[in-house]
């Protein structure tokens, strides 16, 4: 562990601005996933038939269980798709039970749009601060690109 941030201090002290900047990035970029994982692992654990519920119902959560699956690489999965439909500008969200035509997503089975409302009732706050992460892990990526694009003189 030495190593490495020796290897960070001699980057920090010996390279210009832009560089630093990307290693700050990145630096807090690996840091805001690891809290992420830890802050979902300990609330889903927490809430874990609530999760079940959303993603699966209640007979495919048994057989989920059985298996033996992470259920915080699923709550990944929704979170993305989650995400994509909030800020999209698609009239349809999440499909309803009554539309035939319409599955939900194959890693979560079970989230239709009357669950997910539901889920949305009871916890809120889990989903609004996953949603302000996600924000912010976007947003410095997108500023770490422009940065190394700056960098390389690939922009004006």
């Amino acid at each position: 562990m030495s190593e490495v941030l020796l290897v960070i201090k001699e980057m920090v002290f010996n390279n210009s601005f832009l560089l630093n900047a990307i290693v700050f990035i990145i630096i807090f970029n690996i840091f805001l996933m690891l809290s992420t994982y830890i802050y979902n692992k300990i609330y889903i654990k927490i809430y874990r038939d609530d999760f079940f519920d959303l993603f699966f119902g209640k007979e495919n959560a048994l057989i989920f269980r059985e298996v033996g699956g992470d259920l915080v690489v699923v709550a990944y999965w929704f979170l993305m798709r989650y995400s994509f439909e909030v800020f999209s500008a698609r009239k349809t969200r999440f499909p309803s039970c009554e539309d035939v035509l319409n599955k939900p997503f194959h890693m979560t089975p079970n989230a239709y749009k009357e669950n997910v409302d539901l889920f949305k009732i009871k916890r809120n706050s889990w989903l609004v601060v996953n949603l302000i992460i996600y924000n912010i892990f976007s947003c410095y990526f997108v500023f770490a690109l422009f940065i190394f694009l700056k960098f390389f003189n690939f922009l004006c």
